[in-house]
């Protein structure tokens, strides 16, 4: 085998491997963006989730202000009652 036909054949190799190598990329890249996707999907749906939680606390919260100021005001009323009603 002479050299010139060893590096010919070498040079057929590198090219075939450099195809290769430019599918596998091409199937890297396509896997990668889906997967981007998949996750641009989930922060979403995390945020979402994040938001209906910051409103349910404050739902919460004022929920229950409102039942404390309505105990005190009740209390209040009820004193208030019993103060006349004995006099």
């Amino acid at each position: 085998m002479s050299v010139d036909q060893t590096i010919s054949e070498l040079s057929g190799t590198l090219a075939q491997l450099s195809t290769l190598v430019a599918h596998i990329n091409g199937q890297i890249n396509g896997i990668t963006s889906r997967i981007n996707l998949t996750l641009d999907n989930f922060d979403q749906a995390v945020a979402n989730i994040a938001k209906d939680a910051g409103s349910v606390t404050y739902q919460v919260g004022d929920s229950v202000s409102q039942v404390s100021y309505s105990c005190l005001l009740f209390s209040l009323v009820h004193s208030l009652d019993g103060y006349y009603h004995s006099t």
